[in-house]
């Protein structure tokens, strides 16, 4: 990888999964794709997902859309669009926890043949983990392999054995859909570099919710890194959050960029999210942003 989505004539993944019967989570691939073949951020393309298995209730971001039979299964097609990139999830049914040589390719085409993966873009990265709201303990990956291949070019993952699965979220997966609640960008003070961010739920449930945050670069000139903060006006606690690295003390919350995303050209964006715990009502703090 990179390999453009048109050329692609196969790609084929084996996992094998130690999966629990209790808590909250998700079993599933990222399969990025970008409009050119490499990118320092976010990419702008497509995310598409495969869930393998699930437990406890979740789903994906976005809606279902539809149901389909593909390379011998049965899956449900959800869609989305986040702030830079759609997303298409295919979840698996029934699931399972250990899969050999998965046809990754006709989910692609698929999609391709949905418009939620242009097939100009380029196949640039390809994840798979677990997404846990609670619990998780247990959960682990047994054996992983990924290879796609495009007009005689092959990439292949080296198999990977791990005792431990991943615990925190790298992507934006919703419990419950439910209309968003959004906020008016706030601007950061004069005197620094100017950044803005924008709040919005993107899923809500009883006693919990999923957020995203937009930081917008409204300057000229590449941010190097960048800072949200807010008080929470309610009893809101975040329990995990992606793409930041967040602290908490009290009702203040601080989220820094991570390593990926902290440089934003001059009139872009990127974007973060977490899940919060809450009780009461959910009332949207004011953001402020600055950068450097």
């Amino acid at each position: 990888m990179p390999l453009q989505a048109s050329k692609l004539t196969s790609v084929t993944t084996s996992w094998s999964t130690t999966q629990v019967s209790s808590g909250f989570y998700d079993v599933a691939y990222d399969i990025w794709f970008n409009s050119t073949p490499t990118t320092s951020g976010q990419p702008d393309g497509t995310e598409l997902m495969i869930w393998l298995n699930s437990y406890g209730g979740v789903y994906p971001f976005g809606s279902q859309t539809a149901t389909a039979s593909i390379a011998g299964m049965n899956w449900n097609i959800w869609t989305g669009q986040q702030s830079g990139w759609k997303i298409i999830s295919y979840i698996l049914n029934p699931g399972g926890t250990s899969f050999s040589n998965l046809n990754v390719l006709a989910l692609i085409q698929d999609a391709i043949s949905r418009g939620s993966v242009n097939s100009a873009h380029y196949l640039i990265d390809a994840e798979a983990g677990f997404e846990v709201w609670v619990g998780g303990q247990g959960l682990g990956t047994n054996s992983f392999s990924f290879s796609a291949s495009a007009g005689g070019s092959t990439t292949t993952s080296a198999p990977t054995r791990t005792a431990a699965p991943t615990a925190t979220p790298v992507r934006t997966t919703a419990p419950t859909a439910s209309p968003a609640r959004t906020t008016a960008p706030t601007t950061a003070p004069s005197g620094s570099a100017k950044c803005s961010a924008a709040y919005a739920v993107s899923s809500s449930w009883n006693n919990g919710f999923n957020a995203n945050v937009t930081v917008s670069n409204t300057g000229t000139a590449p941010t190097k890194t960048w800072k949200v903060t807010w008080t929470w006006p309610g009893t809101q606690a975040i329990v995990n959050a992606w793409n930041a690295t967040v602290t908490s003390s009290g009702k203040a919350v601080s989220a820094a960029n991570a390593s990926s995303n902290g440089v934003v050209a001059g009139g872009k964006n990127t974007s973060f999210g977490f899940q919060a715990s809450y009780s009461g009502t959910n009332t949207n703090p004011t953001l402020t942003c600055s950068a450097t």
